[in-house]
């Protein structure tokens, strides 16, 4: 099923050797003109390549140029926005997360043993009842900004 093919082509014909072969004559009679062009108009192709750098530098300093003072103004009313409206310490920021966190994770598993301790008992007593219901809200307050984020 998986023969193997061989070719008898000569390595010396490659694509580029074709390509050669084949648009030669074409790319030297284009380069024979311009060669016999440049001869008889040195001038005049002179003349016109200075006469494109003026009228790029006419275009650049008038056209298309950018007002600098505009760009300015604007880098400066963006930076000052964002300063505004965010100050950025990812360092601080991710240990007091991490804190906040831990913290919230501690007073978790308190209220988790001391919800376990009360139901375990078998009969409940009205503080018993209320301390239940104060954890249990309690709970729902530390879950709400960590359901938040995600």
């Amino acid at each position: 099923m998986f023969k193997k093919i061989h070719s008898n082509r000569d390595p010396k014909d490659t694509i580029y050797s074709e390509l050669k072969k084949e648009y030669s004559i074409y790319f030297e009679k284009s380069g024979a003109l311009f060669q016999g062009f440049s001869e008889k108009y040195p001038k005049q192709i002179y003349i016109g390549m200075v006469g494109l750098i003026i009228v790029s530098l006419i275009l650049s300093f008038t056209v298309f140029s950018v007002d600098n003072k505009s760009v300015v103004q604007k880098e400066k009313i963006s930076i000052q926005q964002k300063a505004k409206t965010e100050v950025v310490t990812p360092v601080s920021d991710g240990f007091n997360n991490i804190v906040e966190t831990s913290s919230k994770l501690r007073e978790t598993i308190k209220l988790k043993n001391e919800i376990e301790t009360i139901i375990a008992k078998k009969a409940l007593t009205n503080e018993d009842s209320l301390f239940l219901q104060n954890a249990l809200n309690r709970l729902q307050e530390i879950n709400k900004p960590l359901n938040k984020k995600k």
